[in-house]
Formats: structure tokens, sequence, C-alpha cells
């Protein structure tokens, strides 16, 4: 027997004792009801011969009483009631009927609070800590292995899910086998000089089957394997995975959102990876060259998961419908209807079969119609994340001279109501992109902005496509942009003084040898550079441009003709 099953066993059993020591406590410590059949006379006979032990008042017409020699209570109700018990006990009590019999107003329960709630409170404890020390044993000399129940990981066995049962994504799935293969027999291909992966990378937007594409492989491979959330798990979630595959001498390891393990995580994971301990396969909606530390993603081999087709989606949904684990063909679906879900799903497979849940709620009958997807789906699926790449890549995607493309991307931003990232990037264009081509941009721009934020969605679209349009028609000039970036590249590189006659407090330098403010004839003629450098250039015109470069490229080719000097002596004698 495995231990793993072993510790089960012995937890049931420990469950089940504390079960029936429950049942038993209280079996033995609550009072036995005792079925006192009768009238009021009844009960005066029961004074009368002596019978009655001890009487508890509840109201005027309800007693619960105890006969001589009985263990338990048992209720009697006045029927007729005529005569209150306490009336009736009244009289007997100055009659002096009532010696040794004892009479209380309240609940006799209460009296037993140590029978009935202690004592089950202690044996519970005593079968708690013989529960403890029997779990802590059965792990064994591997102590910490109790710790797995407090893991986040998911050690899920019973998914069986193969290559062939993952709609689409064929070339993924042929790499991903090959893969395997490396995996399964490392030695067939180090002998030819091959460098084997010591996990993979799945890369792709959300719902594109990444995870279930992973279990495939630890389903293939037949590893052991855990599943982790990089977002939920912790070190002492990586420490358990790691003792587990010690003691399994090896485990396929699974992370969800594996871009979201920070760097003292990841370095955990490092040298496990490199001696083959640990496989990892994990999966990620973000560039993983950004988010992933360099040493594990050399280690890993990168797979990139496209969005699935509609077709894949249709035939997967069709799937669900049938499957026992899904629908379970209590409900049917119109051709139309799952067409129409496909497309609205934008790829995400997770999201179909979702809304494909929550249409078979909304379905008066078993039929699934188009009139009830759009009727959940009031618009398509948006895999837009404000911190994941195809939220950058839209916001990127959305410059350039295509009218038509920028506003479409622009129209996806607008879906996700990102009106501060598509302010940044309409403005950056606008400097950018534009620039000296036509200045006048940047300030509609700027207007259009204002705009958008007073107005706000869904109005804010008419301004903010109002400068999509102007900016993606206009005349473009990166001259500015790129000549900045030049000298500041140049800059990183080295650092060069600035000429003593142009700083503004020059030291033991001549009247006649500084810079002459005041002259407005002789500047031009000044070399503004340090000497080093005078001979280089940042600005290169753009002769395509609009009119308002054009006019600067005239001066500026004017003043490039000019000879320039740093003998401010010679130009003041002129």
């Amino acid at each position: 027997m495995k231990p793993t099953t072993r510790r089960t066993l012995i937890i049931v059993g420990v469950i089940l004792l504390v079960i029936i020591a429950f049942v038993i406590a209280y079996e033995l410590t609550r009072p036995t009801e005792i079925n006192y059949q009768g009238t009021d006379d009844s009960f005066v006979g029961m004074l009368e011969r002596g019978e009655i032990q001890s009487i508890y008042i509840e109201g005027n017409y309800t007693a619960k009483i105890q006969k001589r020699g009985d263990k338990g209570y048992g209720y009697f109700v006045n029927t007729q009631g005529r005569v209150a018990f306490s009336d009736i006990i009244k009289d007997y009590s100055e009659a002096g009927k009532l010696d040794g019999v004892v009479v209380r107003y309240d609940d006799p329960s209460s009296g037993s609070l140590v029978s009935s709630i202690l004592v089950p409170l202690i044996l519970y404890a005593a079968l708690f800590g013989i529960f403890m020390v029997v779990l802590r044993k059965s792990a064994g000399a591997q102590g910490q292995a109790l710790n797995f129940g407090k893991t986040k990981a998911n050690q899920v066995r019973d998914i069986k899910v193969r290559f062939n049962d993952v709609a689409g994504a064929e070339e993924e799935k042929q790499e991903l086998q090959e893969i395997v293969d490396f995996l399964k027999h490392p030695k067939k291909y180090t002998d030819i000089g091959a460098r084997i992966p010591r996990g993979v990378l799945l890369v792709g937007p959300p719902g594109t089957g990444k995870t279930t594409l992973a279990i495939c492989i630890a389903n293939t491979l037949k590893t052991p394997y855990q599943m982790l959330n990089a977002v939920t798990c912790n070190k002492k979630d990586l420490e358990g995975a790691i003792l587990e595959a010690k003691m399994k001498d090896g485990l396929v390891l699974i992370v969800d959102e594996v871009h979201r393990l920070n760097k003292d995580k990841q370095d955990i994971l490092l040298p496990h990876l490199e001696n083959g301990l640990i496989i990892l396969l994990g999966a990620t909606t973000a560039n993983p060259y950004h988010a992933i530390n360099k040493a594990i993603r050399s280690r890993c081999h990168l797979v990139e998961i496209k969005p699935l087709t509609q077709e894949d989606i249709v035939i997967a949904l069709k799937n669900a419908l049938d499957a026992p684990q899904g629908l379970n063909q209590r409900y049917q679906a119109q051709p139309d209807a799952l067409e129409t879900l496909a497309q609205l799903s934008g790829g995400d497979l997770r999201f179909a079969l979702n809304q494909l849940e929550i249409a078979s709620f909304s379905a008066p009958t078993s039929l699934i119609t188009k009139e009830i997807i759009l009727d959940i789906c009031q618009k398509a699926n948006t895999t837009l994340d404000a911190d994941e790449d195809g939220h950058y890549d839209a916001v990127s995607a959305m410059r350039g001279s295509d009218v038509d493309a920028a506003l479409y991307y622009l129209a996806r931003l607008i879906a996700y109501e990102d009106l501060e990232s598509i302010e940044r990037r309409l403005l950056v264009t606008a400097y950018e992109d534009i620039g000296l081509a036509n200045p006048s941009a940047v300030d509609r721009t700027f207007n259009a902005i204002q705009t958008a934020k007073i107005v706000g969605f869904p109005e804010a679209m008419i301004p903010l496509g109002f400068a999509v349009i102007d900016l993606a028609l206009s005349p473009k000039s990166k001259s500015a942009c790129q000549a900045i970036h030049r000298a500041v590249d140049l800059v990183k590189q080295q650092n060069f003084p600035i000429p003593e006659y142009l700083r503004l407090t020059p030291v033991n330098l001549k009247k006649e040898d500084q810079y002459d403010y005041e002259n407005e004839e002789s500047w031009v003629q000044i070399q503004y550079l340090p000497s080093l450098i005078r001979h280089l250039h940042f600005y290169y015109p753009n002769y395509k441009s609009g009119p308002y470069e054009l006019s600067l490229i005239k001066n500026y080719q004017q003043l490039q003709k000019i000879n320039r000097t740093s003998r401010l002596k010679d130009l003041k004698k002129k």
C-alpha cells in the first residue's frame, strides 16, 4: 500500500472515531424522555402517593417531572387548563405534603452543563490529540510531509486528458510531443549533442488551453505532478513541491501565471531545474522575455499557444454538449448559436464554455438558440488586461498611417475603457511620430484628450476618434524624436565639458574671452559644442516632412554654412 493511501485511510478512520465518540457522549449525557400520560388528577395522584422525586415547572400548565427510581424526565401537561401547576404545588407545599420533593422553576438541563458539554469537548480534544500524533507518525521520517495538507498545490491525478482530447492547436501539439520525447529519452538526444530543455513555457492569451496542454505533457510523461498558481503560492508551497520531488525521485510542476513568480521564488526552482529533479511547465499570458527570470527562461523551451479558431471552438462546444463531464446531452444547440458564441469568444475557449453553461441555465427548454447566446453575451469577449502584453500590443498598434487600423485598435481599447493609456499613446504619437511635420497636431490632440476626460465614456470615443484620424493622416517626421535620442545616447557614453566661455560664471577668464550676451549679431558664429565633438550632428532633417519643418530646414542649412569659432576675442574685434 502506498504511503499516501495508508495515510488517507488513517485520517478517515480517526474522523469516524471522533464522530462515534460524539454520538456516544451525547447519548450518555442527555436526559431520557419518559412518556407520562394522564391528566392533572393523575399528577395529583402521584403527589398523593409520594411517587414524584422532582418537579420543574415550565409555565402554568406544563411541568417536567422525575419519578422516584427513574433516571430521566418526562413532560406532564395539564390538559384541562383549569388549575395551574404552580397553584397545585403551592397548596401541597402549605399542607406539608412535598417533603423530599425538589421543586424548581427552571430547566433541569442547565444543571448538567458539565456532563452535556464539557465531557464531549474533553473527549474531542483527546481524540484530536491522538489524531495529530498518528498522522505525524504516518508521515515517517519525512515529518514535513504533513505540510502538504496546508500547501496551495493542487495534486490532480484524475485528469487523464491527452493531446488527442484537445481541440485545435495542431502545430503546438506536434511541437510539444517532440519536447515530451526529449524529456522521456534525454540520453538519445544528449548523445548527439542536443540541448535538452528542463521545462516548457506555454505563452498565449487566456483561454487557449495552456494549462490543459501542460496536463497533457505530464500525463504523457507518466510522472507525478503538482499544480500551483503563482498568484497565491508562497515559498513554503515551492519547498513542499521540491520535497515531494525528492521523495518521488522527480516531479512535474505546473505553474499557472508563472510570470507572477517573483525573483526569489524563481531562484528557489532554478537549481532543481538544473539537476533535473523538477520539470517546470509554466503557463503565462505575459512576454517571457520581460517577465521570466533569464536563468529559468534559458532552460525552458518556449511554445507560443495561438488563439483558437472559430472552427476549433465550435468543435469544443459540441464536445461539451455531449461529454458526461459536460452537459451530458441534456441540451442541444442550434448551429448558428454555437457559431455566434465562437465568434464572440475571441479565441478564448474558457469564455465560450462558461457562456455555454450560462446559456443552459437560461434556456426555457433543452434547446440553446442564437437569441439566448446574444442575450447573455452583450459584447464580444475582450482579452485586454492592463498588466499584460495584449494591452500594450493594442496600444502600440494604434499608431501609424493606416487610419482604419488605428480606429480598430482604438475601439479595442475603448471596449476596455482604459482612457489613461489611450491619452498617453496619442500624446506621445503627436510628438514622436508627427513632430515637426505638423506641430499643431499636438494642440489638437491635447484638446481632444481634455474633452474626452470631461465627457467620459461612452461619448469620449468621439474626440478620441477625431484625434486618431488626425494623427493617422497627418504628415510624419521623427526627426525631433531621433535627434534627442542621439544626444541622450552620447551623454550616456561620455560627458564632455562645457566650453569655458559659455559658462555662466567663468573662472579667471578675461572679459574679451567671455560670451557677450548683449551682442545680437555674433551668436551664430560661436562654437557651442565642446571641441572634441564640434563636428557631430544629432538633428537630421526630414526633407519629406510638412511645410513647417521644411521652413526650419532652410534656416538649418543656412546656419550650417556659417563658420563657427571658439575665439570670441576675434569676433569682438570685427
